[in-house]
């Protein structure tokens, strides 16, 4: 009987331990593994979107993607310290700049080569490395016409390369030019211009999504140089560009809802994509039990937007290019907590500011062939998740007006900002032209915020002088007007 008591005592305290452990343990989702079905009803803006009007053309700072005639299809100016090209034909493409070394082996340094309406400021460096390997995607490219880039290197750095291209993602390369020397070899980071005509690649160019170039560099001639370092010689290059004919141009019109559903301590995205906007009234997903940062986006333009590829909760963040004018992007962030099966009420907001430049110009404006409108600020993004992100954006597209300017004085674009609470300030200069070329340019300024209404008035051809000065309007709420004069 007592052995019995004391049996029985000592598995009480065992199911005592058991309970008291079991009573402590978070419930966390690989415990359950259970899934509850999220319904996201939209509010705020309607759906049902229509066409937009024939608007503005894009166009680069260095000429215009224009049907059927040569520009630039790729620029780099390594400007920003980065490898993201200034200018590239479809911004939803990814080129790259590698060494055969990797990131390591190349760095960014002041630089004063100049190039057309790009100042000299960085050149992408390599250090002691063996290949240079630069890959462009192509799709639908009618021709290519130019490859050029400016090289230099220090006193220890090659003198001399090879260049080869191939359409076939490296399976066989061809010869485009052997032992491209230095002029002045002596001369240490002395800039060494280069440039190749690829007109003659037009019928390799069928059929073909990529053009990769590779660059081997030799020692050359050390006349008044250093001794050849293979690991610690540098080579540096700065203003690469490939020019042809992009292509074909097709009027698109998006109507999309982008969603983003990220674990709130995991930084991972859960759940992304993309539905089309017409006429939707709720979005239905299924949802571990969890925390979660929720983001959607709804894009009614005639382009993509700018996110990043590849998504976590740090890294995302969302932009629209300038010359996407008539876009119309309205958002929502917010916290979510799955633990039951629930119908939540999104709102969505506004995501950019209008801008509108009236002309008071007494006299007809017949004369005016084109007005180019080119952003001098930052572009802008929006990380709502991450507000130290350092700005990922590079975009030097353009807005043309070639309307018949007799009988519409003003021109209107939208510009995207987020949900920015504070203001930002703006800059805009107006490039008029009449069809001789370029009668004036007016710079304009001033602060916006987010959904708010911006207008610049005053006359444009006004002394045919640089500068101006135009009344500001600003309406903060959408409906009201703050002007700026000039």
């Amino acid at each position: 009987m007592k052995s019995l008591v004391f049996t029985l005592i000592r598995l009480s305290f065992f199911i005592f331990v058991l309970l008291a452990v079991s009573c402590k343990k978070d419930v966390s989702i690989d415990d359950y593994d259970a899934v509850f079905s999220t319904k996201f009803n939209f509010s705020g803006f309607t759906s049902q979107a229509t066409p937009l009007k024939p608007g503005a053309k894009s166009a680069s700072s260095l000429g215009s993607l224009t049907e059927n005639s040569e520009s630039y299809l790729y620029f780099w100016s390594f400007n920003m310290s980065n490898s993201l090209p200034d200018i590239k034909f479809n911004h939803l493409l990814n080129p790259s700049i590698a060494s055969v070394h990797g990131d390591l082996a190349k760095t960014y340094v002041n630089s004063s080569f100049n190039f057309e309406s790009f100042k000299g400021g960085k050149a992408i460096v390599f250090f002691g490395t063996t290949e240079i390997l630069i890959k462009m995607p192509i799709h639908d490219v009618q021709e290519l016409t130019t490859l050029a880039f400016d090289m230099a290197s220090t006193s220890t750095g090659a003198k001399e390369f090879d260049i080869y291209y191939s359409f076939d993602k490296g399976d066989q390369y061809k010869i485009l030019q052997l032992n491209n020397k230095f002029s002045d070899p002596a001369t240490s980071n002395k800039r060494h211009p280069y440039s190749y005509s690829l007109a003659s690649l037009t019928d390799e160019l069928i059929n073909s999504n990529d053009l990769w170039i590779k660059i081997i560099p030799k020692e050359g001639n050390r006349q008044g140089a250093g001794i050849f370092n293979e690991s610690t010689g540098q080579l540096r290059i700065d203003n690469l560009y490939l020019k042809g004919v992009p292509p074909v141009k097709i009027r698109t019109f998006v109507n999309k809802l982008h969603y983003f559903i990220f674990d709130s301590e995991g930084n991972e995205v859960i759940v992304s994509g993309e539905n089309s906007w017409d006429n939707m009234e709720a979005l239905e997903l299924e949802l571990a039990l969890g925390k979660y940062q929720i983001c959607f986006i709804t894009n009614t333009s005639e382009s993509e937007l700018v996110i990043p590829p590849n998504l976590t909760l740090s890294s995302f963040y969302v932009s629209n290019l300038f010359f996407n004018s008539n876009a119309e992007i309205f958002g929502y962030i917010g916290d979510l907590v799955v633990n039951k099966e629930q119908s939540i009420s999104i709102e969505l907001e506004r995501w950019f500011s209008q801008v509108k430049i009236e002309f008071t110009d007494g006299e007809a404006l017949e004369g005016i062939a084109k007005i180019v409108v080119e952003q001098k600020h930052a572009p802008f993004f929006y990380a709502p998740f991450n507000f130290s992100m350092i700005n990922p954006v590079t975009d030097p597209t353009t807005i043309e007006y070639e309307d018949e300017f007799s009988d519409s004085k003003h021109i209107i674009f939208n510009q995207f900002l987020g949900k920015l609470a504070d203001s930002k300030q703006v800059s805009y200069d107006l490039h008029i032209y009449d069809m001789t070329g370029i009668l004036k340019t007016v710079s304009l300024s001033s602060s916006i915020k987010n959904n708010m209404q911006l207008i610049f008035r005053g006359a444009i051809l006004h002394g045919l002088i640089y500068g101006s000065d135009f009344a500001i309007f600003k309406n903060e709420d959408w409906n009201g007007i703050e002007n700026v004069d000039f």
